[in-house]
């Protein structure tokens, strides 16, 4: 697994369904997501898990985000990469936290400089990218306060509550990445620890 300050990453497990399905049919939160469909059924995020226990090819990783100071790792969010490009060294970064009670205490700074260290350290890509709509600004700022900048915007993109707005396109770049820790090395996340797959055995 991977730990941060607040937070750490860990595998899906089946026992994440009735978790993922309660906020992803939250309104409060599911507004910042492009792909959520108001309401969503059980089959439909069965499906979406089963995805997740069951990841086929080399082109998108996910990971649970839990609360340290929770021993049962209970699920609060997840982050990924996804559309990995392993000729160019680039890949696509989503977030989600999954609870109003989660928001604005770091956990998403802290799950999201995880994954960001992941990508170029494990992964060895160049660049991290992501998609946000302009009216989240927890995640912005959870995503600015892990080094992304703004590289422009897609005006007028998305509907939501019968108006239009902008989706703004932001990056890290590996040299930023490493540079920002040695500006700010109080923002590093402790060594990494490996991440054991469930059903793996010791010593295997």
């Amino acid at each position: 697994m991977y730990q941060g300050r607040l937070v750490g990453l860990r595998e899906f497990k089946a026992e994440d369904l009735p978790r993922i399905h309660k906020w992803v049919n939250d309104e409060r939160l599911n507004k910042y997501l492009s792909f959520a469909t108001f309401p969503r059924t059980v089959e439909q995020t069965k499906a979406f898990l089963e995805t997740r226990l069951r990841p086929t090819g080399r082109s998108e990783v996910d990971f649970v985000v839990y609360t340290l100071s929770d021993r049962t790792q209970r699920y609060i969010g997840s982050v990924g990469l996804k559309n990995i490009d392993w000729l160019h060294g680039h890949a696509e970064l989503h977030a989600g936290l999954g609870g109003v009670e989660y928001l604005g205490k770091g956990y998403g700074s802290d799950a999201t400089r995880l994954l960001v260290r992941y990508g170029f350290d494990r992964l060895n890509l160049n660049k991290i990218w992501l998609q946000v709509i302009e009216f989240n600004i927890g995640g912005r700022k959870a995503y600015e306060n892990a080094g992304f900048r703004v590289d422009g915007r897609l005006r007028a993109h998305l509907r939501y509550g019968g108006k239009t707005h902008d989706l703004l396109i932001m990056s890290i770049l590996r040299d930023e990445y490493y540079a920002r820790l040695e500006a700010v090395p109080e923002q590093a996340p402790p060594p990494a620890k490996p991440l054991r797959r469930s059903g793996s055995k010791r010593g295997a």
